[in-house]
């Protein structure tokens, strides 16, 4: 996942910066915690258990050298 958000990242700043791939460098990855979808499983009697799936942001930060 990582690799797939740097390629994009790095897409997004030849893009918009109108510069090459070489000047550019890996200044910060940051994961951090993202929303929580919740969920319920049933289970016997009538009762449910909660299924939290977790997800994150993952944020790159790249710099000129």
């Amino acid at each position: 996942m990582i690799g797939k958000v740097l390629k994009a990242a790095i897409a997004n700043a030849e893009n918009n910066a109108k510069q090459s791939a070489e000047e550019f460098r890996v200044e910060q990855v940051i994961v951090e915690r993202g929303p929580i979808m919740r969920r319920h499983w049933a289970r016997s009697r009538g009762m449910v258990r909660p299924i939290m799936k977790r997800t994150s942001h993952i944020r790159i930060v790249l710099a000129n050298e």
